[in-house]
C-alpha cells in the first residue's frame, strides 16, 4: 500500500527538479501560471475595490489570493474569499485552473459563482486536496461529478444545489475526510450509499437541507473514523438506538447535531460515545430530564435539548453527571421547580429561559461560577432580589433577566465588572431611583429596563456608555427632562461607515423590545438597528437640540411623557430614521416640513398633541395615515378631511378627534413589522 504513494513523491520530487533546473536563473511563477490567474481575474467581473490590490509584477507568488512551494515557481493555493460583488453569476472556466499543475488548495467561497465552464477540467488537477466553494450560488448537483480526484477536504455549503446527493461523491471522492453540503436545496432520501462509501470520512455536515425519510444511526456503524455529525433541520425522522447486537458502531463521535430530527427518545449510547457536543433542540422529547443516572459523568462540554417537551424538576447534582460542562441550553421547555445549584468552574454559557422555573436565583451560580460568560434566564417564574450584594460574576458579558418577577433595585453586582455588552432586565419589579445605582458600563451595547419601576431622573451616566446601540427605559416612571449629554454616546453620532456597528448575533444574542405594547424580536445584527425608546414615562420639557445630532440611530420613541415646546426642524439631519413617534405628548407648534427630507423614515406618528397648522405633503408623508395626526385639533390638510384656508393659520377645528388604540397601532406598527422581517 505504501509503494504507489512512494512511486508518487518521487516523481512529483523529479518534476520540481526538472522545473529547477529549467528556471535556474529565473525569478517569480510560471509565465503560463502567470497568464492563466491575470485571465481569472478577466473574467471576474465586478470585483471588490480591495481586490487584486497588489497584482502587478511578474512575482505573482506574492500577490494577494496566492501561494506557491517552497521553490516560489509552482503555485499551490489559490484563496479568493468574498472578492465579488453579488451583481450578476460567476462562471468560472475550470481550464485555467488546470494549468495550476501544481494546485493543492482552491478557496473560493463568497464570489456568487453560478457553474463551471468546462467542468471536466478539474480531473486534470492531479494534487488538488482541498475544495472550498462555500457560500456561492452553484445548483446545479451534477457539476460534482468530474471523475475521481484525491480531494479530502469538500466544502459546498451554502449554495443553491437541488435533487438528490449525487453518489458520484461517495464513488469518485473516496478520499474525503471532510464533506460539507449544508444549506442547499438538496431534497429526496438520505444518501446511504454515498455514506457507505465514504470509508475515511472524519466530518460529515448535511444539515439544512431537504433530505427526506426516517433513518437510524447504525447507518454510520461502519464509519470508524467519523468524528462530527450533522444532519440537523432537514425532514428526516432519525432513531438513536444502536444497542443491538446488529448494530455496533465503530466510532465515538465528537460531535452530533441532531436539531429538528423528530426525535422521540434519547438513547444512553449518546451520552458514553459523544465526547464533546451533543445537540438535540427543537425535537419531540418529553418527560422529565433524560438522564438520571448514579454514579454516571458525561464528558460532554456541550449539551442542547432546548425547544422540547421536557418537564419536571431538574436533578440538583446535575453538574455532578455533566462535570466538564461549558455550554448548557434546556430553554424553551417545561422544567419547574427551583433553579439547581448549577456549582462549576468550566460552565461559560447557561440557558434556562422560558421555562417554569421558580424561587430565588440560587447563591452558588452567582458566587461559584467564575468562567461564566453569558446568562439566560428569561420568561420564568424567578423572585427575589437579582443578586446578592456578595455576587462575584467576574466575566459575565450578556445578562438576560428579562420577564421574570424579580424586585428590588438595579443589581450593584453589575458595578463589578466593566465587560459587560448586554444588559436585559425588562418586565420584572424593579423600583428605585435609577441614577443612584446605574453604574458606568464602558463596553455596553444593550440596555433594556423596560417594564420595570424606575424612578427619578435619566441617569447622566448613560452619557458615558459611548458604545450603546440601544436603550430601552420605556414603561418606568421616569421624570424629568431627557438629559443633553446624549450627543455623547458615540455609536449614536458616528456617520462614517467604517464605524464597527455590527455586533455578530444569533439566537443565543437575541433580544425583544416593546415597542408601544408590540413585542419585537431581533435575532440577527442587532446593532444594526440602534434606537431609543424612553415612552411611557413622566418625562417634562423639551425635546434637547442635542438629539437631533444622533445622525445613526434608526428608531425614536418618545411618546406617552409630557414634553412639550416644538418638534425640533433639525429631526431631519437623522438620516438613518426609519421609526418617530412622538405622540399622546403636550408638543404644539407646526409639524416641520424639514421631516420630509427623512427619505428611510417609514413610521411616523405625532397623534394626540397640541400640533396646528398644515401638515406636510411629498415623498413619504405622503403614505402616513389619518390615525398618525389623530388628537391635534388645529391640524389641516391631507390626510385629514380638514381644508387648510389660504394661510393655513385658522384651521377648521377637528371636531371628532377620539383615540383609537386599533387604528393608532396599525398606523404605527403595520410598517414596522415590515421593516423587521428585513433584519
Amino acid at each position: 500500500m505504501g509503494r504507489p504513494k512512494l512511486v508518487m513523491e518521487i516523481t512529483r520530487f523529479y518534476r520540481w527538479f526538472l522545473v529547477l533546473l529549467l528556471c535556474f536563473d529565473c525569478r517569480g511563477c510560471l509565465e503560463v501560471e502567470r497568464a492563466a490567474l491575470l485571465q481569472i481575474k478577466d473574467s471576474m467581473t465586478s470585483p471588490q475595490e480591495s481586490a487584486f490590490s497588489n497584482w502587478y509584477g511578474k512575482e505573482c507568488c506574492e500577490w494577494e489570493g496566492i501561494e506557491c512551494d517552497p521553490t516560489q515557481i509552482r503555485i499551490h493555493k489559490i484563496f479568493f474569499h468574498y472578492w465579488r460583488d453579488r451583481l450578476k453569476p460567476w462562471y468560472p472556466n475550470v481550464t485555467l485552473f488546470a494549468q495550476f499543475e501544481e494546485l493543492q488548495e482552491l478557496e473560493l467561497p463568497g464570489n456568487h459563482i453560478g457553474g463551471f465552464l468546462s467542468l471536466h477540467a478539474f480531473s486534470q488537477l492531479k494534487w488538488l486536496q482541498r475544495l472550498d466553494l462555500r457560500d456561492n450560488s452553484i445548483q446545479n448537483g451534477s457539476n460534482l461529478c468530474w471523475g475521481r480526484s484525491p480531494l479530502y477536504f469538500l466544502d459546498l455549503s451554502g449554495n443553491k444545489l437541488q435533487g438528490n446527493v449525487p453518489d458520484c461523491l461517495g464513488v469518485n471522492l473516496f478520499q474525503l475526510q471532510h464533506l460539507d453540503l449544508s444549506n442547499n436545496q438538496f431534497n429526496g432520501p438520505f444518501p446511504a450509499l454515498l455514506i457507505s462509501n465514504l470509508t475515511k470520512i472524519e466530518s460529515l455536515i448535511l444539515s439544512s437541507n431537504e433530505l427526506q425519510g426516517t433513518i437510524s444511526l447504525c447507518i454510520f456503524a461502519n464509519l470508524s473514523k467519523l468524528n462530527e455529525l450533522d444532519i440537523s433541520f432537514n425532514h428526516l425522522e432519525v432513531q438513536t438506538e444502536v444497542e443491538s447486537s446488529s448494530c455496533s458502531p465503530s466510532f465515538s463521535l465528537n460531535s452530533l447535531f441532531l436539531g429538528d430530527c423528530n426525535l422521540k427518545k434519547v438513547s444512553p449510547w449518546l451520552l458514553h460515545n459523544i465526547t464533546s457536543e451533543l445537540w438535540l433542540g427543537g425535537n419531540n422529547l418529553t418527560g422529565p430530564f433524560p438522564w438520571k443516572f448514579q454514579n454516571f459523568s458525561s464528558k460532554l462540554t456541550i449539551l442542547d435539548i432546548s425547544d422540547n417537551f421536557l418537564h419536571g424538576t431538574l436533578p440538583r447534582d446535575i453538574n455532578l453527571n455533566f462535570p466538564q460542562l461549558r455550554h448548557l441550553d434546556l430553554s424553551n421547555n417545561s422544567f419547574n421547580g427551583n433553579l439547581p445549584p448549577f456549582v462549576g468552574n468550566q460552565l461559560q454559557m447557561l440557558r434556562l429561559s422560558d421555562n417554569q422555573f421558580q424561587g430565588e436565583i440560587p447563591h452558588s451560580m452567582t458566587s461559584n461560577m467564575s468562567c461564566l460568560l453569558y446568562l439566560r434566564l428569561s420568561g420564568n417564574h424567578l423572585t427575589g432580589d437579582l443578586f446578592p450584594r456578595n455576587s462575584s460574576l467576574p466575566k459575565l458579558r450578556r445578562l438576560y433577566l428579562d420577564r421574570n418577577q424579580f424586585s428590588g433595585t438595579f443589581p450593584y453586582v453589575l458595578s463589578k465588572s466593566m465587560e459587560f455588552e448586554i444588559v436585559d432586565i425588562q418586565d420584572n419589579d424593579l423600583s428605585g431611583e435609577l441614577s443612584s445605582y446605574l453604574p458606568v458600563l464602558p463596553k455596553l451595547k444593550y440596555l433594556l429596563l423596560g417594564g420595570n419601576q424606575f424612578k427619578g431622573q435619566i441617569p447622566r451616566q448613560l452619557c458615558q456608555m459611548r458604545d450603546l446601540h440601544i436603550l430601552d427605559l420605556s414603561r418606568n416612571s421616569l421624570s424629568g427632562e431627557i438629559p443633553d449629554c446624549v450627543d455623547n454616546v458615540t455609536s449614536w453620532t458616528w456617520v462614517d461607515s467604517s464605524y464597527p456597528r455590527y455586533f455578530v448575533s444569533d439566537s443565543w444574542n437575541s433580544i425583544e423590545i416593546f415597542i408601544n405594547g408590540i413585542l419585537v424580536s431581533f435575532e440577527m445584527m442587532i446593532s444594526a438597528f440602534p434606537g431609543i425608546d424612553v415612552s411611557s414615562n413622566r418625562l417634562t420639557g423639551r425635546i434637547p437640540i442635542q438629539m437631533t445630532r444622533l445622525r445613526s440611530i434608526i428608531f425614536l420613541n418618545m411618546s406617552s411623557n409630557l414634553l412639550t415646546g416644538q418638534i425640533p426642524s433639525s429631526l431631519a439631519n437623522l438620516a438613518e430614521l426609519e421609526s418617530l413617534d412622538l405622540s399622546h405628548n403636550n408638543l404644539s407648534g407646526a409639524v416641520p416640513p424639514e421631516l420630509t427630507d427623512l427619505g428611510f423614515l417609514e413610521v411616523f406618528n405625532v397623534s394626540f398633541n397640541n400640533l396646528s397648522g398644515m401638515i406636510p405633503m411629498g415623498k413619504q408623508f405622503d403614505t402616513f395615515t389619518n390615525d398618525c395626526y389623530l388628537g391635534n385639533p388645529d391640524l389641516c390638510g391631507l390626510p385629514l378631511s380638514n381644508k387648510c384656508d389660504g394661510n393655513a393659520k385658522t384651521p377648521p377645528v377637528y371636531s371628532d378627534a377620539k383615540k383609537s388604540d386599533t387604528s393608532y397601532i396599525l398606523c404605527c406598527f403595520g410598517m414596522y413589522f415590515l421593516l423587521v422581517l428585513v433584519f
